[in-house]
């Protein structure tokens, strides 16, 4: 291991002079409150799981049927229709590793396309983006283009926890004196929503 990291940091991949891609640091800590909400997160992230898992046995089984003889047709349609899509829904544009940097950060100070004004746009906006890319994962594993999973099952994952915490931050602040934010009072940031996006 110690080799690797010598060998990535003296080839400097990312031409940032650090060995990962992005990094994130956060200066506010998490609260007591907070840890059902991440078994909650944890436990709805586990759903979407079985969700993908069941689609794309379906569709395996499909694509197996009536699908067989036009492969090269079905990777045609699919890119079509991924293309189209990540044109028209916001926060699809760029790279998928640019997105999970953008979805894991504290939106203090910082000007990235997820930290926008309007949090309730935002959350709509992640959610429309994170269940295409959901029924994109389910269509596209398995055809006849090779591609990976984990960064897709990661920026799927981070899209509805990120609207989860943005949901969690707007009921903090319309409701600070319950007793459930009992630990946010006094604090400017309390409910950080780039947190639930890596929970």
């Amino acid at each position: 291991v110690t080799l690797g990291v010598l060998v990535v940091k003296m080839v400097d991949m990312f031409h940032t002079g650090r060995i990962v891609q992005f990094s994130i640091n956060y200066s506010h800590e998490w609260h007591w409150f907070e840890l059902p909400l991440f078994v909650l997160c944890g436990g709805l992230g586990g759903m979407v799981g079985a969700v993908f898992n069941w689609g794309n046995q379906i569709w395996c089984g499909y694509r197996k049927k009536h699908w067989q003889q036009w492969k090269v047709t079905e990777v045609f349609v699919l890119v079509v229709i991924s293309a189209s899509l990540h044109y028209v829904i916001p926060f699809c544009k760029g790279g998928m590793l640019e997105l999970l940097a953008d979805l894991y950060q504290d939106c203090a100070g910082k000007q990235v396309e997820v930290c926008r004004e309007n949090d309730y746009e935002v959350m709509l906006y992640t959610l429309i983006a994170g269940t295409m890319k959901l029924v994109l994962s389910v269509a596209t594993v398995g055809c006849l283009v090779p591609a990976g999973l984990l960064v897709p099952s990661l920026c799927i994952g981070a899209m509805y926890g990120r609207a989860f915490g943005i949901f969690i931050q707007a009921l903090s602040s319309s409701m600070p004196a319950s007793w459930f934010f009992y630990e946010c009072q006094g604090h400017a940031t309390c409910v950080i929503p780039g947190v639930y996006a890596i929970v």
